[in-house]
Order: structure tokens, then sequence, then C-alpha cells
């Protein structure tokens, strides 16, 4: 047996001992007490410590503590013993939590830097030639400014998709971003100046470029069904305008179909993307590898994603143009669709999706605030009610029993608001005041 000689200091006494090395802590605490002469103190613990703090295992035998031939200890009660020792390695903490910060600059953010110049260079130079024709009027032969302009959207977005394809996402993200920004003046010359249309013909070649760059050029399945819903969309309401048809007309049905189309979303992207069909195989008795599962769960998810942005831009237009006519039939349409927009938001699980719905139930307001012709005292009076309803929805944190209440009556506030729009888009078509005509 190997032995160690340790000083041990107490309250009142100290002493020069030689314990056992291969012996626990514990089983020599009542003599070392006795030694020390240690008084009683109610019953607390004692404890043995070094002058760092450290305190001793009484389980463990001093060997394996690594108590070395002369140490100093000390005897203390739990209360009193000194604070243990904290080693703290400042840089290397600083560099994990950095690692695990959301918002640490990545490669992503350099890219979206990049693609966010070209897109404003693009629409700047393309801006420049449609606004300064006669650049080009000097040289005998030369094409027009929205020739260039136009194959300098249509070019950087085919060759962005091309290089995208060819497994280079950072230079044909970055054509596809020149293609983007040159196509903006573009809309404001197919509208002709007029609002809705320009907006509409925006829509129309953003969703394009969403689905030829992303879709095609990266093989995205869900950013082509998006952009190329979107694209649909925006062509249908296209085609009513070049057919004469009025926006207030437009808005209505567009605003109804949309609203009607986010409870179908959800299966169309589960269809879309497969998972029925694993379900249907694994129910009948099939091997489903996991990985595809996976996979096409994230496809589902984008895919939703997508088309609820497609979804909600329309929705957004819709209930902008409807409150700006300032006709009563039409802005309770908008109100209604508002209410069913902003309730419906609470479905969808995924930030992008839910974002556009919220930002969509915020355009009609933000519109009736900033454009109309109503008085400066009420578009006033709405503005602070909005901060207020926004500030009381900050500060609530209702308990589990209080959501669970407000749930069910959200759910009875968008099933009243979704019948109210069917009498509403007849009123704001004018079917009632044809009726009473009709009956007069």
């Amino acid at each position: 047996m190997t032995y160690t000689r340790v000083t041990i200091r107490g309250s009142r006494r100290k002493a020069d001992v030689t314990v056992p090395s291969e012996e626990s802590v514990g089983t020599l605490m009542p003599a070392l007490l006795d030694l020390l002469q240690e008084p009683s103190r109610g019953g607390e613990a004692m404890v043995i410590s070094d002058l760092a703090g450290s305190a001793l295992d009484p389980d463990l035998t001093w060997q394996e503590q690594g108590i070395r031939p002369g140490a100093l200890l000390q005897v203390t009660t739990v209360d009193d013993a000194p604070q243990a020792p904290e080693v703290i390695a400042v840089t290397d903490v600083l560099a994990d939590r950095l690692a695990h910060r959301r918002d640490a600059w990545n490669p992503g953010y350099t890219a979206a830097g990049i693609r966010l110049g070209v897109a404003v260079m693009g629409f700047l130079i393309a801006r420049l030639l449609t606004s300064r024709p006669e650049l080009l009027a000097g040289a005998s032969g030369a094409p027009s400014a929205w020739t260039i302009v136009s194959l300098l959207a249509g070019g950087g977005v085919v060759l962005g998709a091309v290089v995208n394809r060819r497994g280079l996402p950072g230079p044909g993200g970055a054509l596809i971003a020149l293609g983007f920004g040159a196509s903006l003046p573009l809309a404001g010359l197919l509208g002709g100046g007029d609002l809705v249309s320009v907006s509409v013909w925006a829509a129309a070649l953003g969703w394009l470029v969403l689905a030829v760059g992303l879709g095609l050029g990266r093989g995205s399945t869900s950013a082509l069904i998006g952009g190329g819903l979107g694209t649909a969309v925006s062509a249908l309401l296209l085609v009513a305008l070049a057919c004469g048809v009025q926006p207030a007309t437009i808005a209505v049905i567009g605003g109804i179909l949309a609203i009607g189309a986010l409870g179908l979303l959800p299966g169309i992207a589960l269809a879309l993307s497969g998972l029925t069909g694993y379900d249907e195989r694994a129910m009948g008795g099939a091997v489903v590898p996991g990985a595809d599962v996976v996979r096409s769960v994230g496809s589902a998810f984008a895919t939703l994603t997508w088309t609820t942005v497609a979804v909600a831009l329309v929705a957004a237009e819709a209930m902008v143009v409807l409150v700006l006519t300032g006709r009563g039939w039409h802005m309770g349409l908008a109100v209604a669709l508002a209410v069913v927009t902003a309730l419906r938001a609470r479905t969808f699980a995924l930030a992008a999706s839910r974002a556009a719905l919220l930002a969509a139930t915020a355009a009609p307001v933000i519109a009736w605030v900033a454009a109309s012709s109503a008085g400066v005292t009420e578009r006033m009076i709405a503005a602070g009610l909005a901060v207020l309803l926004l500030l009381v929805w900050s500060a609530a944190r209702p308990s589990d029993v209080v959501q669970a209440r407000l749930r069910r009556l959200g759910d009875v506030a968008e099933l009243l608001a979704m019948l109210a729009t069917v009498p509403l888009a007849l009123a704001a078509l004018g079917v009632f005041s044809d009726l009473l005509q009709v009956f007069a």
C-alpha cells in the first residue's frame, strides 16, 4: 500500500497527515474531522477541497483524484467551499457560437448580393436604353432600344438556364438576375402605362423567369410548377384585360378563385410530389426507399411554397384593385377576402408560405391608406387602428386554453367570411342591381 503526505487545514487546526493513497476520501473523512477537532455545524455536509476550490469526490481514492505529496487541502462545509474554477476558452466558444448563428455571413449571402447587383444594373441599362432611344439613332441599321432590351432580358434568362444545367449555379444565377432586371422596363412598355396592366405584365415576366431559369435551368420541379402556375394565371389576366374586361371585374373573379385555390394547394402539392403514390405502395406491401420519401417530402414543401406565393400574389392584386375602386360592395369583398386569407395562413407551416399570405392580407390595407380617395382623417384612423392591433398581437401571450378558443373562433370567422364572399361578389358584379331592375 502506498501513502501520500498532505497538509489539511480546518477552521481551528492544521495537520500534516499521511493518508493511504488507495483509500477513498470519504472513508477517512471522520478520522480527519476528529484529528482537526472540527466542530459539528448542525449536520451540514463537509467537503475537502484544494485551494483552487475543486472539491474532492468522497467516493474516489486520493490517487484517482491526482492528489500529490505536499498538497495543501482544506475542510469546509459545502456552502462555505470556494467556487470551483471554470476554464473558458473564449476563442473556441466564440467560433462555436458564430458557426451556429443563422445570421452569420456565408457564401449564399455573397451569391445573393451579386445577383441583386447584377439585376439592378440590368434594370438600369434597360431603363437608360428605353428612355434615351436617340443613343442608337445615329448608327445606320441599328436595332431599336426595345429590341436590344428584349434580347438582353431573354438572352440572359436562357443563357443562365443553360449555364445552370452545366453545373455552374454562380454565373447562371447572375445571368438569370440580369435577364430579370432587364425585363422589368418591358412590363412598362407592354402595359401601356396602365398600373394594373403593368403590374400583371411584371408578374408574368417574373414567373416566366422563375420557370425557365430555376425550373428548367436547375431542374427544380417545384420552381417549374410554381412558375408555370404564376405565368398561366398572369396570362389569363392579360387576356381578360385585352378583351376589355374591367379590372374591378377581374379582381372580383380572381380574388374568389384565389381563396378557393388556397384550400386545394396542399393536396395538389402532395399529388405532384408523388407522396400519395408512395403511401399506396406502402399499403400494398411494397418496400419504399426512405431516401425517395424524404426527397418527395422536400419537393412537396417546395411546390407548396411556390404555388402559395403565386396564388397569394393574385389575391393581393385583386384586393388592392377592389379597395382602390372606392365602391362599397367591392371594398366589402376585399375585407372578406383579407379575413379569409389571413385566417387561412394559419394552416401553412412554412415561413415563406405564411409570410406570402400575410403580406397579401396587408397589401389592401397599405394600398387604401396610401392611395385611397378617402379623407386623410379616415386613413390616419385606419392606420392607427392597424398599429394598435399589431401592438396588441405582439404583446399577447395567451395560455393554451385561450389559444384553443381563439382557434375555434378563427375557424368560425373564416367560415363566415368565406360565405360572405359569394353575395358580396355577386353584388360587386352588379347581379343584384340587374335583378332589381328586372323585377322593379
